[in-house]
């Protein structure tokens, strides 16, 4: 399995005919009024897609994916693990949608996927998506 590409958007339309997606807005940076909290946490609506393909090897086309969200500080704030299989496909899209986000501190977090292969021994990582997250305190 190969990874082609992820990003981070706020809307995802999928063409129920061609099957082809519309990324809306993508995402790479958030300005936020206020001051970060320890356990603060951003209500917002958003994707991480990522299109897969057959990789061009013999490799086994079936597997796991890991997507991890690190804080500046280097702090796991979260992690989602899913399944890949491309054994009936060319190609496969994952998306990934959000609600909330635990965002603590100012600076880049980092979305990190991970991807292993059903018979290798680990993962290996295939990207790292930067977000950077300024806060601006509110003049009062």
């Amino acid at each position: 399995m190969r990874h082609i590409w992820t990003v981070i958007c706020s809307r995802v339309v999928v063409d129920k005919a061609s099957n082809n997606v519309t990324l809306q807005n993508v995402i790479e940076a958030l300005k936020i009024s206020g001051t970060p909290k320890d356990e603060g946490v951003l209500p917002i609506s958003m994707s991480v897609v990522t299109l897969w393909a057959r990789s061009e090897h013999n490799e086994e086309p079936v597997g796991t994916y890991n997507l991890s969200f690190v804080s500046p500080s280097g702090k796991r704030l979260g992690e989602i693990d899913a399944d890949i299989d491309l054994s009936a496909n060319e190609r496969l899209r994952t998306i990934i949608h959000f609600q909330t986000l635990p965002l603590p501190e100012s600076g880049i977090y980092h979305f990190i996927l991970r991807a292993k292969p059903k018979d290798a021994k680990r993962a290996r990582k295939v990207v790292d998506i930067p977000l950077d997250v300024q806060f601006n305190p509110i003049e009062e």
